[in-house]
């Protein structure tokens, strides 16, 4: 859906969303090539929703405008003319999977066996420039299977479960040789972006064929950056949900002087 203003009162504006919905095999290697079908899910590349918009607006500022209509000489020349615009995207996050040890073939996913869904929200809790996308939600401590294996073979097992931090019940763990875990493939998905730049012109009519213009603009304008990628293997040293460090995005200013002739 597409919506266009053409010079309206000074404003021009076009708005595009889109809703979309991207299946397709999660991964080139199947978790059982005898049982492909599960693993036909949301794309990596999926994004439900998508809007976009751009727009400039001439300032109502100068002679015969809503702001010091009655001014004139320098001072009109001046303040006359200025023009507004910006660029404004925001964008549903990617689709993710929460990984754990490979017990086929390929795309470890891990067993649900206490109260979790994948389909809330996280809530990103920083310390400094890393965080975690569950905040304290969440913890970890060694999956049940080790107990399982011998005395000998204990100490180099690495699998991990995911506890509720405060009941400490186990809400995931590793699925047992041969089996396809639970929880499937895709089920997640990560906070969306969203950015938003303006620009404010202004041109000075030297003669009849030269023309002298000022420009700033600016990128980021709410400062906020992009989070890194949250750690959702549960058998990685950093901890469940763990986001390493922010994007290193920032509002910047950029002036620049043109002359046409």
């Amino acid at each position: 859906m597409q919506t266009t203003i053409r010079a309206a009162q000074g404003l021009t504006f076009q708005g595009t969303y889109v809703w979309s919905r991207a299946l397709a095999l999660s991964s080139t290697v199947y978790t059982n090539p005898a049982d492909r079908d599960k693993d036909y899910a949301l794309a990596p590349t999926h994004v439900t929703n998508d809007f976009r918009t751009n727009g400039t607006y001439a300032l109502p500022i100068g002679p015969n405008k809503l702001l010091f209509g009655k001014t004139s000489g320098w001072v009109a020349r001046t303040i006359e003319g200025w023009q507004a615009s910006f660029i404004a995207n925001m964008t549903s996050g990617n689709p993710v999977s929460i990984t754990g040890g490979n017990t086929l073939y390929a795309n470890g996913s891990p067993d649900v066996v206490g109260a979790f869904s994948s389909k809330s929200t996280g809530k990103v809790v920083w310390n400094g420039a890393a965080g975690n996308y569950f905040g304290t939600r969440f913890a970890q401590v060694r999956d049940p299977q080790c107990a399982q294996l011998g005395a000998d073979l204990t100490p180099y097992c690495t699998l991990q479960a995911v506890t509720d931090s405060k009941s400490g019940q186990i809400v995931l763990q590793n699925a047992r040789p041969g089996h396809r875990g639970t929880l499937g493939l895709t089920t997640m998905e990560l906070p969306g972006t969203w950015a938003f730049d303006a620009a404010m012109t202004k041109a000075f009519r030297i003669s009849e064929s030269k023309r002298f213009q000022v420009r700033m603009d600016a990128t980021d304008v709410l400062n906020h950056p992009d989070m890194g990628r949250p750690t959702f293997d549960m058998n990685n040293t950093n901890p469940f949900g763990s986001i390493q460090a922010k994007g290193n995005q920032r509002r910047q200013f950029k002036a620049q002087l043109r002359l046409d002739f």
